[in-house]
């Protein structure tokens, strides 16, 4: 399920624990990006589900 796979990424990232292969790439700037878009993410879906719940 899809929602499953996103919760297991997010917690990894908050952990630290995430490891994406990436060689020669700066992956302290890729995690803080995807931490950053992630986070963004949960908080749309908690506004929308704010939103949409009398």
């Amino acid at each position: 399920m899809p929602g499953q796979q996103l919760s297991r990424i997010a917690g990894r990232l908050q952990d630290g624990t995430l490891n994406v292969g990436t060689s020669g790439l700066n992956t302290s700037m890729i995690k803080s990006l995807l931490k950053s878009k992630v986070a963004q993410f949960i908080k749309v879906i908690v506004s929308t589900a704010l939103i949409l719940v009398p």
